[in-house]
């Protein structure tokens, strides 16, 4: 289905009969128009009136026949849709026979009475599209949702055949004293109140049917609403012996069968629901759960009628409208029984099922605290691994400068020229360098523990030349790189960690050379400015990245491999 389809038949809730099928049901639309008219001023002769009344249905219920038979024929429907559709073309054909049995009863026999054999076929009508609505795809009930629905028809013909009773039958007996002619006219409007409340409560279930299904359902409820109208109608008027025949009942009948015949050129329609048909579906989702109630509250209400009425409980008129109400109630006892089991039922699933998921719940959050604790115990192997690189990276410049130092005394000694002034040179060196490397590793340990820097007064000439003295080994192996300082030596004293700042002046100038692969100067300046000490370490080489330059604080960032960065 294309997206401009959709949004035609939004744009246009009628945009499905754009098609010579439509053509046809707008020109028997207007035959209708022809029809009431010709009811109300009767033209022509008045012999033919009789004629004209009973003939005037045949091309409606034709054309009804015919487009509810393509949707059987149509092979690209749902087979239990094409089910459903022969069997209404099956009770729609039975009004044609019926309506040829009645021609032939009122034109040749001329009967005068009020129930034929025509009625045989006309009431064939209701049990046939019931069954055809119970085929429809989507009408999937379990024994319980059968049983109640079931019931709620029950009660919908108990309560309407109290009223039918009281109000139609029982005046129609006093006046003809005939009860089968009252009681056979009065089928019609009871078989459609419970056909009609079938469509509404499985037009409730209609949620689980498909789009083109629901919509010419709505459509086809419209012509039971007026089946009902006219059935009730022509019964009201023909036990007080008043003919209905080219009347305008008849107009309300045409309608009801144009009505069908739109619902099956609806349901070859592949367009989707339009916007009126969602409405009037919405409401259809209320009205199945107020049937049953409002069934109870018509019967009863005739019962509290009566009851108010002068009438005694003697007169058999009361008596069939209380045996009527005591029928009714042990049925709503029975519904209400079904409704119970029901809850009984769903609060049994409930409860296992909230257990089950509460099982789940406690599995679930088993499962996400292990995952929690391997999360954790990953993160901390991750945070020693990363610790312990940067440690070493730390430590590596005081233990280059020992190691440096003691291949120097190593190999004094193996040519027997070890002097004392030698050892004056990298003795210091190594003492130095040894403390440097416990203070790193202190000062890791104290900001483990959140412990604040030693800050005491320091001359940072000092520093810094200590600080190259213990890098000398390492920056005579620089390749193709030089180091130039520039350090004031008449620089006042600051608060300082001395520690601290000495290992800051090592990773610099390691950068520095790392970033100079292909040689270059690295300069170090320590220079008074204004109430500050800078202190600079420049070189010549690659720079740092625009995208980096956000993290160069972050605790042991680096752009260098494993083992070189910190």
């Amino acid at each position: 289905m294309v997206d401009g389809a959709k949004s035609d038949l939004n744009e246009n809730p009628l945009a499905w009969l754009r098609n010579r099928w439509g053509i046809v049901g707008g020109v028997a639309i207007l035959y209708t128009i022809l029809y009431a008219l010709w009811t109300y001023f009767h033209w022509g002769n008045s012999r033919f009136n009789p004629l004209i009344a009973n003939l005037a249905f045949f091309p409606i219920t034709f054309f009804t026949l015919i487009a509810s038979w393509r949707v059987y024929a149509d092979n690209t429907l749902h087979p239990r849709i094409r089910r459903a559709w022969l069997l209404f073309s099956l009770s729609v054909f039975l009004q044609i026979v019926g309506d040829v049995v009645a021609f032939y009863e009122d034109a040749v026999l001329q009967l005068d009475t009020l129930y034929f054999i025509s009625d045989v076929f006309y009431l064939a009508f209701y049990p046939l599209v019931l069954w055809a609505l119970l085929t429809l795809p989507g009408v999937s009930l379990d024994r319980s949702g059968w049983l109640r629905f079931a019931l709620d028809l029950v009660l919908v013909m108990i309560a309407a055949w109290m009223m039918v009773w009281y109000f139609v039958i029982v005046p129609a007996v006093n006046i003809q004293g005939n009860m089968v002619a009252p009681l056979i006219a009065a089928s019609y409007p009871v078989s459609n109140l419970v056909v009609l409340g079938g469509v509404i409560s499985l037009l409730s279930r209609g949620r689980r049917q498909n789009a083109l299904v629901r919509p010419s359902l709505l459509i086809l409820l419209a012509g039971l609403l007026c089946f009902v109208v006219s059935n009730l109608l022509d019964t009201y008027f023909k036990v007080r012996d008043v003919e209905t025949r080219g009347t305008w009942i008849g107009t309300i009948w045409l309608m009801a069968y144009i009505f069908f015949a739109l619902a099956a050129i609806r349901q070859r329609s592949p367009l989707s629901t339009s916007y009126a048909d969602s409405l009037v579906s919405r409401l259809l989702d209320i009205l199945p759960m107020v049937l049953p109630f409002a069934a109870i509250g018509m019967g009863y209400g005739l019962v509290i009628f009566v009851a108010r009425s002068n009438l005694t409980f003697d007169n058999g008129d009361v008596r069939g409208v209380f045996s009527g109400a005591a029928v009714l109630t042990i049925f709503v006892v029975a519904r209400q029984i079904i409704t119970l089991r029901d809850n009984l039922r769903l609060n049994n699933e409930l409860r296992e099922f909230s257990t089950t998921l509460e099982q789940r719940v406690a599995q679930r959050t088993q499962e996400l605290q292990q995952s929690q604790e391997a999360l954790l115990a990953s993160e901390k192997m991750a945070i020693i691994g990363t610790l312990a690189a940067g440690v070493a990276h730390e430590i590596s410049n005081p233990l280059s400068a020992i190691i440096t130092s003691s291949e120097h005394l190593e190999s004094e000694m193996n040519v027997k020229r070890l002097s004392l002034e030698t050892l004056g040179d990298y003795l210091p060196v190594i003492t130095r360098s040894a403390s440097h490397a416990m203070t790193i590793a202190q000062a890791l340990r104290n900001q483990s523990r959140g412990r604040t820097p030693e800050l005491t007064p320091q001359k940072i000439s000092d520093v810094l030349n200590e600080a190259l003295m213990l890098m000398d080994g390492q920056i005579k192996r620089w390749n193709r790189v030089k180091l130039v300082k520039e350090i004031d030596p008449d620089l006042p004293l600051i608060q300082c960690d001395r520690n601290q700042i000495a290992q800051v002046v090592f990773n610099l100038l390691n950068n520095a050379r790392d970033a100079m692969p292909e040689g270059g100067v690295v300069k170090l300046r320590a220079l008074h400015d204004g109430a500050h000490i800078r202190i600079e370490v420049s070189d010549q080489g690659v720079g740092i990245p625009p995208d980096m330059v956000g993290s160069l604080f972050k605790t042991f960032f680096t752009t260098k491999p494993i083992g070189k960065g910190s």
